[in-house]
């Protein structure tokens, strides 16, 4: 990825989505504009704050996001999923966190 000066991610701003210079504009905003078919120079007039490198970086960062690949990760075996219910069950570990493939944790 090319270095990306002038996109932040603050949990503090938008809830920690990708924004530019750390102002409550986010990529997601900057690419549906350009996809909504506006041009560079309407959105610099709706957003006087911006410049026009602000755009171009955003639209490199979404370019960027959309070549990454998730990798579905394997769920652990019978034994290794009863030794982390063990684990789960004795920790004050909350259900949220539990991951997905070890499925629901009974509380006894």
């Amino acid at each position: 990825m090319p270095e990306l000066t002038r996109i932040t991610r603050d949990s503090a701003v938008m809830g920690g989505k990708p924004c530019i210079r750390g102002m409550r504009v986010t990529v997601g905003t900057l690419v549906g504009l350009v996809a909504a078919g506006r041009t560079r120079d309407e959105i610099l007039r709706e957003y006087p704050y911006l410049e026009a490198e602000d755009i171009a970086e955003a639209l490199s960062y979404a370019a960027w996001r959309a070549e990454e690949v998730e990798v579905q990760l394997r769920c652990a075996g019978s034994s290794q999923l009863a030794r982390a219910g063990r684990l789960f069950r004795s920790s004050r570990i909350t259900r949220s966190l539990v991951p997905r493939c070890f499925g629901p944790v009974s509380r006894r």
